[in-house]
């Protein structure tokens, strides 16, 4: 056993970020973050729940992250809080904070859907979420290709010329006895895969060396390239 002295905090009043003084926010929260101990962030989102991704005791780490993966990727974001921690020069107890909170409503820009869960808005209603202020006043945001996407139109390199470069050659095979397993998998997978909801959740791909497991990475992607519930990992 550790024993630890129980630290102290107050917390400053929170502030709510939004498309209106998100500039402001940015300025403030650079100039304090330099300078604390400690930061803490979380995330409010519109679910955290999908019917075919229960948490089970059994779970192995990469089952979970799988599970988690899908979660986070059909919700939203509503809110990002992040909380500065300032020791407290002079306090009373040795280890004393003051909280500064930023609550930054986030709104997905134009063309993302929105996910709702029951539970989690019934949840956030419950805990003082503002909705008006998240569909009204959140900051938008973008996801890494669109973001990427529109800084090359809006701010277009000019001084040089990107190189051009030939696009990778899919991967073959040559020995009759990799050929053979590749394509014992890949039926195994197919035949699991029609199976659809009455069949297990996870497909477990045999054994194999790296390079035929590269190959059978690429070609499920290949197959399943328009089955946006497949994944593999």
């Amino acid at each position: 056993l550790v024993a630890k002295r129980r630290r102290r905090w107050s917390k400053s009043a929170a502030m709510n970020v939004t498309k209106e003084n998100i500039d402001a926010a940015c300025d403030e929260f650079e100039l304090l973050v330099s300078s604390s101990s400690f930061v803490a962030m979380d995330l409010e989102m519109t679910g955290i729940h999908l019917p075919d991704c229960k948490e089970l005791l059994d779970d192995t780490p990469s089952m979970r992250y799988s599970k988690m993966r899908r979660v986070a990727s059909r919700f939203n974001v509503v809110q990002v809080g992040l909380t500065m921690f300032h020791r407290v020069d002079g306090g009373n107890e040795a280890d004393e904070y003051v909280a500064r909170t930023f609550n930054v409503y986030t709104f997905p820009a134009q063309g993302h859907q929105i996910t709702l869960e029951g539970g989690a808005v019934e949840f956030l209603v419950k805990n003082g979420m503002d909705w008006n202020m998240w569909f009204r006043d959140g900051v938008p945001y973008l996801r890494k290709g669109a973001a990427e996407d529109l800084k090359a139109k809006l701010l277009p390199d000019t001084g040089s010329v990107a190189p051009v470069v030939a696009p990778a050659l899919p991967m073959q095979l040559d020995r009759p006895e990799d050929v053979a397993l590749c394509a014992e998998t890949l039926a195994g997978v197919a035949a699991w895969w029609d199976l659809g909801a009455e069949g297990p959740k996870e497909y477990v791909l045999p054994a194999c060396n790296a390079y035929l497991r590269r190959y059978l990475y690429q070609e499920c992607e290949r197959i399943y390239a328009d089955k946006e519930e497949f994944l593999v990992e």
